[in-house]
């Protein structure tokens, strides 16, 4: 599967042209030439920026934190993901994971946190040497696309106990 598109478009193709130049505007989506596992690993490596930089420095009240009843704490939040990160892993070796079996033993966030990014590393490995349909599958529903909604999470509970906190550092500087 190839995806092809137009690096310096001759139009806008209707889009509003101030928005066009702006930091979020649908020229981030504008690739070269790549196939569906490039692609993937693009929203794979974008999503884990943004984890990255939604966790950092969490300040202590995010760690236990909720926006809602119904909400997940940061520390809900990072053994939740490092258990979608083992079941991805599994996923990926052909295997089925048993929800809800992973307990992290970490003493604390920052340590869950590391041990998180591990266990993610190892799904995006196992999961981009499948070949490109089950990448993309495994990828997207268990890292890409599951990771951005967490994201979101994370991102209203951080502004919840830190309304400084600059929503927009979780994209890179352009």
């Amino acid at each position: 599967m190839w995806i092809g598109i137009r690096k310096s478009a001759p139009s806008l193709g209707g889009l509003n042209p101030k928005l066009a130049r702006s930091r979020h505007s649908p020229q981030y989506a504008i690739l070269p030439l790549m196939n569906a596992k490039d692609v993937l690993r693009k929203a794979i490596d974008d999503a884990g920026f943004q984890l990255s930089q939604v966790f950092d420095s969490l300040p202590p009240g995010a760690w236990t934190g909720r926006t809602s009843d119904d909400a997940m704490t940061g520390l809900e939040t990072v053994e939740h993901l490092s258990e979608v990160y083992i079941a991805a892993k599994k996923a990926a070796n052909g295997e089925t994971h048993e929800w809800g079996t992973y307990h992290s033993e970490s003493p604390d966030g920052p340590t869950m946190l590391a041990d998180m990014h591990k266990l993610r590393s190892e799904a995006v490995e196992a999961c981009l040497e499948l070949d490109d349909t089950q990448a993309v599958d495994i990828g997207l529903g268990f890292l890409a696309l599951h990771d951005a909604y967490h994201v979101g999470q994370m991102a209203s509970l951080r502004l919840k106990v830190d309304p400084d906190w600059n929503a927009y550092s979780i994209y890179p500087e352009s």
